[in-house]
């Protein structure tokens, strides 16, 4: 198995007040791991909308807002998904 990396400074877990292990237990979803080893999630806005839809809890406008401008500094952010996108 792939053992994440994660950036010191800013990173999602971070942003979303949860541990690496809380972290990784959403992000390591079978499913989802396997919907992204064949392709069916072709990048990481996508990706971070499913990981959300796997928490119990609702992340909030901040939150969301806090993951983008990440997503936008790693170069990373695609405005085709669905996850909520607000301006920097």
């Amino acid at each position: 198995m792939i053992v994440p990396a994660y950036e010191k400074v800013s990173n999602e877990y971070n942003i979303l007040d949860l541990s690496v292990g809380e972290w990784e237990q959403y992000a390591e979803n079978d499913i989802l791991y396997r919907e992204r080893a064949l392709g069916l999630v072709k990048n990481e806005t996508e990706i971070m909308d499913k990981i959300m839809s796997l928490m119990p809890f609702e992340v909030s406008d901040i939150h969301i807002k806090h993951l983008n401008e990440l997503l936008n500094l790693l170069g990373k952010y695609d405005n085709s998904c669905n996850m909520r996108k607000y301006e920097i």
